[in-house]
């Protein structure tokens, strides 16, 4: 077969011919045994012509930034089976031009060769109706699968591809990593290596780039964005608990925004990475928090075992080898807006009687001590002190939970919870009767890692008359 380039000639002119339909390395519109010779007795008609290249923004039309493609082949089949009816070869500019269509409807494409394992050709199964004295422009976009975020999740690795979806954090041009994370409809996709571009947080943005695996997770690597709509969602974190973000609920919030809340600290970490590491749970598991040097925050508050703890924490999870061969998930947080601390305030009050307000040598006396919190938080570590008389001889205690030390007078109740009132009833023996007023405290020694917001209700003086 006769290759054919740009060769400007007249469109209208009928002639009878005899066109050989073979064509090699031609996928998937190539015949099955390349070496099939048909011949065909029709009349040629119509003249096609157009121009080959490379939709990088996937527009459809040749658009500023994209590319001609010289020196491919453009193939013309019939539109209900793989036959050849022509090919061309284009030109430095991507121009090609076929003449002498023989009335009737193909498809128009550019040979699989030169596509490689991901271009797509846009429109190459629409057919093409080619009438008597037709010149039709039929331009070849040659791009790249467009897939939604969703798809991205199963795409094959090492092919590019574009996608969009709504930025969930900005491109921080002095992150080396050019981490970007985008959700979907359903379901949310990183990208590393992003190019600098400014775009937002909530903005559509559309992605070109090549699928690679990170940490099990597939990624889209050195992509390039376009945004397509400024300010198109309002992007809220998705409330997770630290057991749903430490394995990403299973992976189905593997790139997510999530957010927790009410989080205690467990543990702190400057690694040699540079960045600021702090652990934080809230009864189901602990995960990681990851603050980036770059971020540039202020992290002397954020400590284990102090009266903070996290309010809440926001952040895109991100899967790391956590040492052993297991992948989990870390939380990185957009900036310091992200990490909100409070005070652990727990109120607790002390409240104490006496059984009687007198007594004499040999009696005995019975003291009952409430410890009560009214929150909003536990009170943690909780001792509460009756110290014995002098006067008087310790018996026996009961209590509600915790134990008591008669020699100390320390109740030592451990976690109060909030709404919860424990009680303490001590039982003493009158050993000296000299008259006297017997001052007895009942009081709480403190809260360590709560704040106690009313110390005026911490204790109380009983009066005891011995006569």
């Amino acid at each position: 077969m006769t290759r054919k380039t740009w060769t400007p000639r007249s469109a209208g002119r009928a002639t009878r011919g005899v066109i050989a339909l073979a064509i090699a390395a031609f996928a998937p519109l190539a015949c099955s045994n390349a070496t099939d010779v048909q011949l065909l007795q029709i009349d040629a008609s119509g003249v096609l012509f157009g121009q080959a290249f490379l939709d990088f923004d996937a527009s459809g039309t040749f658009t500023t930034g994209d590319q001609p493609i010289p020196g491919v082949d453009v193939v013309l089949v019939t539109s209900n089976s793989t036959d050849v009816v022509d090919l061309a070869t284009t030109d430095s500019i991507g121009a090609f031009a076929l003449f002498e269509v023989p009335v009737g409807t193909y498809r128009l494409s550019i040979d699989a060769a030169a596509l490689g394992d991901s271009l797509e050709v846009a429109g190459s199964n629409d057919p093409i109706t080619v009438a008597l004295g037709d010149t039709s422009l039929v331009n070849l976009g040659a791009s790249y699968p467009i897939l939604t975020i969703e798809e991205m999740a199963t795409a094959t690795v090492g092919n590019q591809f574009f996608t969009s979806g709504i930025a969930l954090n900005p491109r921080v041009n002095f992150d080396p990593t050019g981490q970007v994370h985008f959700a979907g409809e359903s379901l949310f996709f990183r990208t590393m290596n992003l190019e600098r571009s400014g775009f937002n947080v909530g903005d559509s943005v559309r992605l070109f780039g090549r699928v690679l695996m990170d940490n099990g997770s597939r990624i889209l690597d050195s992509a390039t964005p376009t945004v397509l709509v400024s300010q198109a969602s309002l992007v809220t974190p998705v409330e997770a608990t630290t057991f749903e973000a430490s394995t990403a609920d299973g992976g189905s919030l593997d790139a997510a925004l999530v957010r927790i809340r009410d989080a205690a600290i467990t543990d702190t970490s400057t690694a040699v990475d540079g960045h600021f590491h702090f652990w934080v749970h809230e009864g189901t598991d602990s995960v990681e928090v990851l603050l980036r040097d770059f971020l540039g925050l202020n992290t002397s508050a954020i400590r284990p075992d102090t009266i903070v703890r996290m309010s809440q924490v926001s952040g895109l999870l991100t899967p790391f080898d956590d040492g052993s061969g297991n992948v989990r998930w870390r939380i990185l947080p957009r900036g310091g807006t992200d990490v909100v601390l409070e005070l652990k305030v727990a109120d607790v009050s002390v409240t104490a009687t006496l059984d009687t307000l007198q007594a004499s040598l040999g009696d005995t006396i019975e003291v009952t001590v409430i410890a009560s919190n009214a929150g909003p938080l536990s009170a943690t570590l909780l001792e509460v002190r009756d110290t014995i008389p002098t006067q008087m001889t310790f018996v026996s205690s009961t209590q509600t939970t915790g134990s008591y030390d008669g020699a100390t007078g320390i109740w030592d109740i451990g976690t109060l919870g909030v709404g919860v009132a424990d009680t303490l009833r001590i039982e003493m023996e009158v050993t000296d009767g000299t008259p006297a007023v017997i001052l007895n405290l009942a009081e709480s020694l403190g809260l360590t890692f709560e704040v106690d917001p009313n110390a005026a209700n911490n204790g109380v003086l009983l009066v005891l008359t011995i006569s």
